[in-house]
């Protein structure tokens, strides 16, 4: 399945990791993932984006940067969506929230797809197991 298959009507919540101990880290996280959502948005997908959404309020006023803290309300927003884009930057497999959202997702039977940020091509679950760290 490419990309351009996927139905434009849908809203998509678009999945990415975040938490680290490391204020430089969320940072580069936050820039690269609002990097590959403006490209997705110029392709006219329509995206809920947490960490986009999230990262001023928790850098700005002191909200925490970890998943427990956003979990119920990151939940909610995959309920409105109507399927998930995992953005497979480096540390996605080993994010909490990421794989929470997965196996979320996957437990109200939403469509999960996985999204190489470097050329925007959609990836097997398999084949995302290759862009993990390890």
């Amino acid at each position: 399945m490419q990309l351009n298959d996927l139905p434009k009507e849908w809203v998509y919540y678009f999945a990415s990791p975040y938490s680290s101990d490391c204020a430089y880290v969320r940072e580069v996280r936050y820039l690269d993932v609002i990097k590959v959502a403006t490209d997705l948005i110029r392709l006219d997908f329509t995206l809920i984006e947490p960490i986009a959404m999230s990262h001023q309020h928790a850098q700005r006023f002191g909200l925490p940067g970890t998943y427990a803290f956003w979990q119920k309300r990151d939940r909610k927003f995959i309920d409105l969506c109507d399927a998930v884009i995992v953005c497979l930057l480096d540390g996605w497999d080993q994010s909490i929230g990421v794989t929470d959202e997965i196996s979320y997702a996957q437990e109200q039977g939403k469509p999960v797809y996985y999204l190489n940020p470097a050329d925007l091509r959609l990836v097997s679950q398999e084949k995302a197991q290759r862009y993990a760290v390890h």
